[in-house]
């Protein structure tokens, strides 16, 4: 139990993988209370990115919040950090308040891969704050980063159907058959900037209703 890499590794494959985010919130608070266990600045950063991903997930809110404003606090650029508090506030109704965060995630010299998963929570956070070409352009930034991102091709599909514009919604969502699906689907280290994808079925099913009604 003090084997603090090995519990921190399984602690985020809990919330990743097996959809058990309680269990983070238990291993990694059990980990910071380890007698014997101590920590640098980069692994306290890392543990409390973590924990407050998977406080959000659990529905704790104000914890999540506190957590990672413990980061911010220190390192108030720290991108992770200001990913995860996006996402926190997103989930309590303030997804406005959210997108200048995600817009200074952006800017800390992040790989595609996190650039890409930054810039598709700023198009959710643009949808949920009824801002439609804001989400747009963010879906299209997140491709243009990482061309086989394809959850951005359906998002980006979902905002024009939002939009009353279901052929350009059907035209777009076409787009992601000249992406390699091998590249998205490739074997991840689980990172930092993790939140569960919405679900694709009431998309698929809001496409079919629409290409049905205009005889596509």
């Amino acid at each position: 139990p003090g084997e603090k890499r090995a519990v921190l590794r399984r602690a985020v494959l809990a919330y990743q993988r097996d959809g058990q985010p309680e269990a983070t919130v238990a291993m990694l608070k059990a980990l910071q209370q380890h007698e014997h266990v101590q920590f640098d600045i980069r692994e306290s950063k890392e543990l409390w990115t973590h924990l407050s991903a998977a406080q959000r997930l659990t529905g704790d809110l104000k914890g999540a919040m506190a957590t990672i404003e413990r980061i911010l606090a220190d390192d108030p650029n720290y991108a992770p950090a200001l990913f995860h508090k996006a996402l926190a506030l997103v989930a309590s109704g303030r997804a406005p308040d959210a997108l200048p965060l995600l817009t200074r995630a952006d800017s800390g010299g992040l790989d595609n891969w996190s650039r890409a998963l930054v810039l598709f929570a700023a198009g959710r956070a643009a949808q949920a704050a009824d801002q439609p070409q804001d989400a747009v352009d963010a879906f299209e930034r997140a491709i243009d980063v990482y061309p086989a991102f394809l959850p951005a091709y359906f998002w980006r599909s979902d905002v024009r159907l939002e939009l009353g514009d279901p052929y350009l919604a059907s035209k777009e969502l076409c787009r992601h058959l000249g992406s390699d699906p091998l590249e998205y689907a490739r074997d991840r280290v689980a990172g930092l900037f993790y939140d569960p994808l919405p679900a694709l079925e009431p998309l698929v099913l809001r496409m079919l209703s629409a290409a049905s009604e205009q005889n596509f």
